[in-house]
């Protein structure tokens, strides 16, 4: 009787203990087939022993066409490939085992992220197909090479500040204008005294209203406007027409970074400073000469006439 009774004891014990197993190989399972990754497991051999819902739709195949069958006998374009390769070294070596790759075959032309875990009787496999991540990164990585060859070889300088005013990046153009080097750019402010700016009317402009600080300090596009910057391999001013445009985060309402452009314009400025001493000689003339002068433009059809003209006609001016 007390025989019976320990045997009794025992197969209840193991019976919780095999329901136990039967729970937690439910759950493992609840959460293998819930995943979004795909997953199969391997022996030794390479038979296929779990697949996954996720597996059975990223691949095409059903978990019933494939377990009990060696992988490569269900998915025989797989062979010789990257992935025979590496399932193959991982069960022989007993190591983890992540790679991406392209496969180019069909019905599976893809891109895809594996990982590999041996166990002590084969190996679990979890992958993803990732070509839509590959193609928006490889659109990415276009869009950026588009933007570092536009940015290196514009004619007009660019320069990207940080929200804190430190300058990130200049291009071959700004150096080029600026006369200074990357080196001698990069890690500099607007407030740097080596950027001594003024006025169209002389007068000095403080670095808090350097055009990229002042966007970054306001949050709006500043210019173009017209500032003299010195440059000391001219040791003089140089003109330029600066424009000052503030770069958000989605959602936020102050600047991350600043990005200011801005083209040489002392010749023009020169041109234009030339032209106005000559028009004012050429007033100061027309109002001291004795003779009665006047001019017809015949592209506008206007007019002009000296003082003296007026008077010798007996008019008022």
């Amino acid at each position: 009787e007390q025989k019976v009774k320990e045997l009794q004891n025992e197969a209840f014990k193991n019976k919780r203990i095999e329901e136990a197993l039967q729970r937690t190989q439910k759950e493992m399972s609840d959460i293998l087939e819930s995943i979004s990754d795909g997953f199969f497991t391997l022996n030794d051999e390479l038979i296929v022993t779990y697949f996954n819902k996720a597996a059975e739709q990223l691949l095409g195949r059903k978990s019933q066409e494939v377990i009990g069958q060696k992988l490569f006998d269900s998915f025989p374009e797989a062979i010789g490939s990257i992935f025979e390769d590496k399932y193959r070294a991982a069960v022989k070596e007993k190591k983890l085992v992540s790679f991406q790759t392209y496969f180019g075959l069909k019905p599976y032309e893809n891109w895809y992220d594996v990982r590999v875990y041996p166990f002590e009787n084969g190996i679990s496999v979890y992958f993803q197909v990732i070509t839509e991540q590959k193609l928006a990164e490889d659109a990415l990585r276009k869009s950026e090479e588009k933007h570092r060859r536009l940015f290196e070889t514009m004619t007009q300088g660019v320069v990207y500040q940080a929200a804190d005013g430190v300058i990130i990046s200049a291009n071959p153009a700004a150096e080029r204008i600026l006369g200074l080097s990357s080196e001698q750019i990069q890690g500099k402010t607007s407030m740097d005294a080596r950027w001594k700016m003024i006025r169209e009317d002389g007068t000095e402009v403080p670095g808090t209203d350097h055009p990229a600080m002042a966007a970054l300090r306001t949050g709006e596009t500043v210019g173009p406007v017209i500032r003299g910057v010195f440059h000391p391999d001219k040791n003089d001013h140089v003109w330029l027409s600066i424009t000052a445009i503030p770069l958000f985060e989605p959602g936020q309402t102050k600047p991350y970074q600043v990005y200011a452009t801005f083209e040489d314009v002392t010749r023009r400025k020169q041109a234009e400073e030339a032209l106005r001493e000559s028009e004012t000689k050429l007033r100061r003339t027309l109002e001291a000469t004795t003779d009665g002068i006047w001019s017809w433009n015949f592209k506008t059809n206007e007019f002009n006439f000296s003082p003296k003209y007026y008077t010798m006609l007996g008019y008022e001016v």
